[in-house]
């Protein structure tokens, strides 16, 4: 595997340098349709749950956390190309697209705040209270993105 031709030096060096015959499809199998920063993060570990309660064994629902995307007890199953898959990309409102912009600026700037006032170990509740702030500002910005192609 090359890796985006980072060590290809190496491979053109030693001689085991071999082109890709099949073209690479990136992205995820199962494609997540919100804008929802936070949701998005914490959505594979609900995938996970939900999988680990339809198995029928305890050790099958420990294994099902540690094992690679897509494995099942019962053995590998193909994974789904993602080409000619629709990909999610919702129309913004015109009028949604400033209130999506100032919400981004501020979330942008208490971020900056946040990071600069992080290393006075005195004010960690004004970064912990500028954590919190953040949090919402990116799940706000999030709600409001899913919700533009809503009038």
């Amino acid at each position: 595997m090359n890796y985006g031709a980072i060590f290809i030096i190496w491979d053109r060096m030693f001689g085991t340098f071999t082109p890709e015959v099949e073209k690479a499809c990136f992205g995820v199998i199962d494609a997540f349709r919100s804008w929802n920063l936070i949701a998005a993060n914490f959505n594979v570990f609900g995938s996970l749950l939900r999988q680990a309660k339809a198995l029928p064994k305890a050790t099958d629902r420990l294994k099902l956390w540690f094992m690679p995307p897509g494995w099942d007890p019962s053995g590998p199953k193909p994974i789904p190309r993602t080409e000619g898959r629709p990909k999610f990309d919702p129309p913004i409102l015109d009028g949604r697209k400033n209130t999506i912009l100032l919400y981004f600026i501020m979330a942008i700037l208490l971020g900056f705040a946040g990071v600069s006032l992080a290393p006075e170990v005195r004010l960690w509740p004004l970064v912990a209270t500028t954590a919190v702030i953040e949090l919402f500002l990116l799940w706000r910005l999030g709600q409001i993105m899913d919700a533009s192609d809503k009038p």
